[in-house]
């Protein structure tokens, strides 16, 4: 009596095939239980996405979903016409946020680009735009 496996025949290659697909399904299981490196990424923010802030100094809050390298960690004000303003990061021992203070703003639309190395070593950036209203 023949045996058949995948390919309909009883040979070598089907026994190789066999044993791929063992360790294929083996690879599937034991995958999922290592710890997965997430990108960072701003999960709260101070101002908040498109809010609307008072004239003057800003603080600058942003909490992320992972540590972060802090000593590489980059953020910067720009206003509406591309003007950037390097910020001076805090050091205040935080491992998941970055803040800072910016000088003063004035009434306009405004936007807080950040760059982060994550844990993984992967860069990631973005921005969190807000607008700064006009004092009365």
């Amino acid at each position: 009596m023949k045996r058949y496996f995948l390919g309909g025949g009883t040979g070598r290659a089907d026994r190789q095939s066999v044993w791929w697909l063992l360790l294929v399904l083996v690879l599937m299981l034991v995958a999922p239980l290592q710890p997965v490196a997430a990108h960072a990424l701003v999960i709260e923010s101070q101002p908040p996405a498109r809010g609307q802030v008072a004239a003057g100094p800003v603080t600058v809050d942003l909490k992320f979903n992972s540590r972060l390298d802090r000593k590489r960690a980059r953020l910067r004000v720009i206003d509406a016409q591309g003007a950037a303003s390097d910020l001076t990061i805090q050091d205040d021992g935080s491992v998941e946020h970055l803040r800072a203070t910016t000088g003063t703003l004035s009434a306009g639309d405004y936007r807080i680009e950040w760059y982060v190395l994550s844990p993984d070593g992967h860069v990631t950036r973005g921005n969190v735009p807000f607008t700064v209203l006009a004092t009365p």
